[in-house]
């Protein structure tokens, strides 16, 4: 299972990068848009994980293509910054991700 990352910062995708996770830094929604799309069509990732500023500006297209597609699961996650204060909590990912709630 691979991994991919695409981050509004550098530090956030240099730290991933040294975990072997792949990744693309973009302050674009468009941008962000058209990578999740090449990443769905290669067919290589199962996970595509999007900081949470990518996510506030592409929120309708990543949800959108979260209805369209079964692979990769997309996910927002905090960037070096933590948790934006209406964030939620690991559950709150985990539910949004795959559907389930940890007991």
């Amino acid at each position: 299972m691979k991994l991919y990352l695409i981050s509004d910062n550098t530090e956030t995708y240099e730290g991933m990068r040294l975990a072997g996770v792949d990744g693309m830094v973009t302050g674009d929604a468009d941008a962000a848009l058209k990578a999740l799309d090449g990443i769905a069509s290669h067919g290589e990732y199962a996970v595509v994980m999007v900081t949470e500023k990518i996510y506030a500006a592409a929120k309708v297209g990543i949800d959108r293509f979260k209805q369209t597609h079964t692979r990769p699961l997309v996910t927002c996650i905090p960037d070096r910054h933590g948790k934006a204060e209406d964030a939620g909590s690991i559950e709150d990912y985990i539910r949004s991700g795959i559907g389930f709630t940890p007991q």
